[in-house]
């Protein structure tokens, strides 16, 4: 407590009082928003969905053909109320939060299911090729 108020009258009495020190304020606060702002903004997609599979930040990609049960529900609960893409693939269950997403429930289903059906056909035409 000392040292604080040592700190200030010499800042208020070298250089011209509280502006000064609001100014120096300022400027750290910035230089400290900017350092944590770059340490944890993420400008990866969080989810990724295509013909191939789904992909997110939280699981690696996994392909239609070992996807299965894919569903967008609302899902209650302590921590994780609201809208879900829930699917199950062989480590487990995945279920991902869509609070974030600008598409609506009724969008992304239809697309999970297009997105399966290019899967099947392209995976039915190369076994077609493949004989």
């Amino acid at each position: 407590m000392v040292v604080d108020g040592v700190l200030v009258f010499l800042v208020r009495s070298f250089f011209g009082g509280a502006y000064f020190l609001g100014s120096f304020m300022m400027i750290f606060l910035v230089i400290v928003y900017t350092d944590v702002k770059k340490k944890y903004k993420n400008d990866k997609p969080q989810i990724i969905i295509n013909e191939d599979g789904i992909e997110s930040d939280k699981v690696s990609f996994w392909g239609w053909e070992n996807i299965t049960n894919e569903t967008v529900d609302f899902l209650y609960g302590r921590n994780a109320s609201g809208e879900h893409l829930v699917y199950d693939y062989p480590a487990g269950q995945q279920k991902l939060s869509l609070g974030y997403i600008e598409t609506n429930r009724a969008e992304l289903k239809n697309l999970l299911k297009i997105y399966r059906q290019r899967n099947e056909k392209k995976r039915a035409h190369t076994r077609k090729a493949d004989v």
